[in-house]
């Protein structure tokens, strides 16, 4: 009789667990993607994609179907890239402002794939100049506690960053 009670229970939990992270969904949550700054003077928002970003987006998208994602960025962004990380789960555009001159900002992007604490994240940043071409920029952040991605942007690159929307792309391995 006690097995029995104990092995009913425990298949009791088991459902529970089961059930709670099925309603839990999976780690990749597209309505958790978001990006803050730890600078009280710099904007940081998603942004609706223009023209521009969507073609962005849609090289990357044409990349990885045709079995290699990283034949959409310029070869000098590739070799920045360590040979392992060849992955991209996901695209998102944003905008940033700023009213403060600092030589460096601090930008916080939690994706919706969560990256280990220390864990070190290419970045692949699409960016649409004013006169129409793109520009490809790679950066390499930071995985924090909380499972985002935290990189320090010099004043230059946050330049070319508050001009127009911009997508941000993580590379996995």
């Amino acid at each position: 009789m006690m097995k029995k009670t104990v092995a009913l229970i425990l298949a009791m939990i088991l459902v529970l667990v089961a059930v709670s992270a099925m309603a839990g969904g999976s780690k990749q949550n597209k309505d958790m993607n978001r990006a803050t700054t730890t600078d009280r003077n710099v904007s940081i928002s998603k942004a609706s994609d223009t023209d521009a970003t969507s073609a962005l987006k849609q090289k990357v998208k044409d990349a990885q179907a045709s079995g290699d994602v990283m034949s959409a960025f310029p070869a000098s962004i590739v070799s920045r890239i360590p040979a392992n990380y060849r992955t991209v789960n996901e695209m998102d555009t944003y905008q940033v402002s700023s009213s403060s001159g600092a030589d460096y900002y601090l930008l916080i992007f939690q994706f919706a794939t969560p990256f280990e604490n220390g864990e070190k994240v290419p970045l692949v940043f699409g960016i649409t100049k004013d006169n129409g071409e793109s520009e490809w920029l790679e950066m390499t952040g930071k995985g924090n506690k909380d499972g985002a991605v935290e990189v320090k942007v010099s004043r230059g690159i946050f330049n070319k960053l508050e001009k127009n929307p911009f997508v941000v792309i993580p590379i996995s391995k």
